[in-house]
C-alpha cells in the first residue's frame, strides 16, 4: 500500500494547490494521510485526516505530526512525503514509486528553492541527501524516521539520509520546487539565501509553467510584503530543509 503523508499547519491555501497537483498525478497514493495541528482545512480528495492539538513544550509541529501519524503509517509498504506548500509536477509521485522498486530510501534532487516574497531563487547541489519533501521510503525505513523525529532536530532530512545504512538512491529530476516566503522553519522563508534575483518571475514560470499564475496572483495582492514571524532555523544554506 502506497501512503502519501503530509504534516501541516495553517497553510490551507497552499494545501489547496497541492491537492490540484496530486489530482493530476500520473500515479496516485492508495491513501493520502494528513496530520493537521492547526486551522481546519477543506479536503477534496478523500484524504484520511488526523487532527491534533499542539501541546506546550512539545517538539516542533512537523516532528510532532510525524510522530502522531506513525501508527497510521505502519500500514504502508511505501511512503511518499508531500509538503503542504511545495510544487510537484505530474511525474513526481510516479518517479518516487519507480525508485522504491529498487531501493529502500529514495529521493529526487536538486533542491530548487524559490522565495516568493523576495522573488529570488537558488538551486542547491545536494549530493548525498534529498529534502524531506523529495523523499520516499519503504516500510523498513519507518522506524528510523520515528527515531530521527524523537531526536528533536527539525532537519529531519539530514537525520534520515545520514542515519540509514540500507539501500538508497538519488536521481536528478525537475519534478519539484520548494516554495518559500511564508511561515516555516527554514531560514529560506525569510532570509535572502536564495541568491539569484527573478524580478519578472521568468524562472518561476520556467519551473512551474502555467502553475506560476496562482503565485503571481499573490504577488499582485502584495501578500508577501510582511515577513513571517516564526523563528528562523539556520542551516547556513548548506542542505535542504522545509
Amino acid at each position: 500500500m502506497l501512503i502519501a503523508f503530509t504534516p501541516t499547519r495553517n497553510r490551507s491555501r497552499q494545501f489547496a494547490l497541492l491537492e490540484k497537483y496530486v489530482a493530476r498525478s500520473t500515479v496516485k497514493p492508495d491513501i493520502w494521510l494528513v496530520c493537521n495541528d492547526g486551522e481546519p482545512y477543506t479536503y477534496n480528495l478523500g484524504q484520511e485526516v488526523l487532527t491534533r492539538q499542539a501541546q506546550p513544550k512539545e517538539l516542533h509541529s512537523m516532528l510532532s505530526n510525524w510522530l502522531h501519524a506513525m501508527p497510521y503509517l505502519e500500514r504502508a509498504t511505501a511512503i511518499v512525503c508531500l509538503e503542504d506548500d511545495d510544487w510537484i509536477n505530474e511525474k513526481f509521485i510516479e518517479t518516487q514509486v519507480r525508485l522504491l522498486e529498487k531501493t529502500a530510501l529514495a529521493g529526487q534532487r536538486p533542491a530548487r528553492y524559490y522565495n516568493l516574497r523576495f522573488k529570488r531563487y537558488r538551486t542547491f547541489r545536494n549530493g548525498d541527501l534529498a529534502s524531506m519533501a523529495q523523499t520516499a521510503f519503504r516500510a523498513e525505513v519507518l522506524p528510523l524516521v520515528a527515531r530521527c523525529c524523537q531526536r528533536g532536530s527539525v532537519f529531519l532530512d539530514r537525520e534520515v539520509w545520514r542515519s540509514w545504512r540500507g539501500s538508497k538512491q538519488l536521481v536528478a529530476t525537475d519534478n519539484h520546487v520548494s516554495l518559500k516566503g511564508w511561515h516555516g522553519i527554514g531560514e529560506a522563508h525569510r532570509k535572502m539565501i536564495c541568491n539569484q534575483p527573478d524580478p519578472n518571475h521568468d524562472v518561476l514560470r520556467k519551473w512551474l509553467g502555467a502553475d506560476a499564475g496562482a503565485y503571481e496572483e499573490w504577488f499582485a495582492r502584495k501578500e508577501f510584503s510582511t515577513a513571517p514571524t516564526e523563528p528562523v532555523v539556520s542551516n547556513q544554506g548548506k542542505s535542504p530543509q522545509m
